[in-house]
């Protein structure tokens, strides 16, 4: 199951996450819900970790500390065990899921890019519309961050960021810009329908 053709970006990519393909295959697969239970595994993770910030409290100092000692730990065990005890386990299937994980990577790190350039193309063009709004999201955002707890609008996002590729997969986002755009259209074509009854 080879996909056709691989840019140099993904190939790039591919030989990058080499020692942790296995991971990104499992994070693909899981985020995408390839079994209904990986759901229930993501947000029953997620909810005890964000559960034993709350129970402890511990200082951001402690927490980044933290974050960073399993992030070396990962970074140096994770490799070796599936060295040693995944290798043989590798099928064109898993092949065929890593090419797949390199690439939307790859198409996120483009979207990322692609919105970079358009955010500093508005800057240069209309710089008193783009400080207007970025003052008044940055506004928004801080009074949003006053009225809720932030560990719980943490946990929110991060919930919702995970279950994003999920939703995507199953069509549910795609559903909801169709819904979207068909409303939009609709509105459109009233909005003109009434306009040129008043002309008449």
């Amino acid at each position: 199951m080879e996909s056709p053709s691989i840019s140099p970006e993904i190939e790039k990519l591919q030989e990058k996450l080499d020692n942790w393909k296995e991971l990104v295959v499992i994070g693909k697969r899981t985020l995408e819900w390839q079994e209904p239970r990986y759901f229930g595994i993501l947000i029953g993770i997620v909810s005890s970790v964000f559960l034993l910030i709350w129970y402890y409290e511990p200082t951001f100092l402690t927490t980044v500390s933290l974050v960073l000692t399993l992030f070396f730990i990962a970074d140096y065990a994770l490799p070796l065990v599936f060295t040693h005890f995944g290798g043989n386990q590798w099928s064109s299937a898993h092949d065929h899921y890593y090419n797949e994980a390199c690439r939307d990577i790859v198409k996120l790190q483009s979207v990322a890019s692609s919105a970079k350039e358009f955010t500093l193309r508005q800057k240069a063009e209309k710089p008193t519309l783009f400080y207007l709004c970025a003052v008044a999201a940055l506004l928004c955002s801080a009074y949003i961050g006053h009225a809720m707890n932030n560990l719980l609008l943490t946990y929110l996002c991060v919930c919702l960021t995970l279950a994003l590729p999920g939703l995507r997969k199953g069509g549910l986002v795609q559903s909801l810009n169709r819904m979207i755009s068909a409303q939009q259209r609709a509105t459109a074509s009233s909005t003109s329908a009434q306009k040129s009854r008043k002309t008449r």
